[in-house]
């Protein structure tokens, strides 16, 4: 358990010197992508080439990340047009990743390291931005929750 808990304070400093780095605001800016608990308009968020989003359901949200979602935007080495999907798939996984199951937090880890190759003013925007101020309240909870100072 030292280890993770080691491995996610690192992870935390890079996250808060990469909010340091980009330019905006720090305090979070209004949420871009609406979360399942936001009802039926949550699931009506417009995304594109058709692809419809599993709102409300974190077993798939992980699934179409990870599987298909992810490996896209890696590849490409920035956002493209994956980009709406991307963060609506990973906002769904936000409540998940506060439990104790650390699939869904290990899914933002991911999420994470591929923003970490998106050029910086990619990551200035509203949705990296309020990604990574989610992603560093998640290692803040799980640091808490094991013990260890954020």
């Amino acid at each position: 358990m030292e280890h993770i808990r080691q491995a996610l304070s690192g992870r935390l400093g890079d996250v808060r010197e990469l909010l340091r780095a980009t330019t905006g605001p720090v305090s979070a800016p209004p949420r871009a992508h609406p979360r399942p608990e936001d009802g039926a308009a949550a699931a009506a968020v417009p995304l594109e080439r058709g692809l419809s989003r599993p709102a409300g359901q974190p077993e798939e949200a992980l699934r179409r990340l990870l599987v298909s979602i992810l490996a896209r935007v890696r590849d490409r080495r920035g956002p493209g047009p994956d980009r709406v999907l991307f963060f609506a798939l990973l906002f769904d996984l936000e409540t998940a990743a506060r439990s104790e199951d650390l699939r869904f937090l290990d899914a933002w880890n991911s999420a994470c390291e591929v923003l970490l190759t998106w050029p910086r003013e990619e990551l200035a925007r509203d949705d990296a931005r309020e990604a990574l101020q989610a992603y560093a309240s998640l290692l803040e909870m799980h640091l808490l929750r094991m013990g260890g100072r954020s």
